[in-house]
């Protein structure tokens, strides 16, 4: 299975219920870390770089944080486009683009070498995952003029994820609902 290392260790010199307090403490503290460096390096993912990136980022980023990451990335641009696209025309054709091809690239990944079972497991998850945004991408898209920015309901009713900053958490909202 997969192993992500705690950033400090937490000594087992304690009572078991302080000792669990500061495991869960680390934890969470260990995967907030490294979910701020998934969506540091997602977000560098452009047309150029998605083939080799995205396959080494699926190779060195644990099974859950790839997952955070593409969604985090699709919610990023998809808000961007439904945003700007009065003003910068082709901006959701463009994100349509971005998107197939990383459908694609993950496509390619799985019927390339031989991959580890882990990986290729993962990568069969995020096809799965990548296929619905991409064709909820295209549905936004039909809806043309109709959509008028990330406040109307056809986007708000998808399931998007953000990091908040000012919480360092991440947080999942559908319709006017967060989680």
């Amino acid at each position: 299975g997969e192993q992500v290392n705690l950033e400090t260790p937490v000594p087992t010199t304690r009572d078991v219920v302080e000792w669990l307090q500061l495991l869960l403490e680390e934890s969470v503290s260990t995967l907030k870390r490294h979910a701020k460096c998934v969506i540091r390096d997602i977000a560098l993912l452009d047309n150029t770089t998605i083939p080799h990136a995205l396959k080494t980022f699926i190779e060195s980023t644990p099974a859950q944080l790839c997952f955070l990451g593409l969604k985090m990335l699709w919610t990023t641009d998809t808000e961007a486009a439904l945003s700007l696209q009065k003003v910068e025309k082709g901006i959701l054709p463009n994100k349509i683009r971005k998107h197939k091809q990383i459908l694609e690239t993950l496509v390619g990944i799985v019927r390339g070498h031989l991959l580890p079972n882990q990986i290729r497991c993962c990568t069969e998850s995020l096809i799965t995952t990548q296929y619905h945004q991409y064709e909820i991408l295209l549905s936004l898209q039909k809806c043309g003029k109709k959509i008028k920015s990330p406040a109307d309901f056809e986007w708000l009713k998808q399931a998007r994820y953000y990091w908040k900053i000012d919480k360092d958490t991440c947080q999942i909202s559908i319709a006017d609902v967060d989680f």
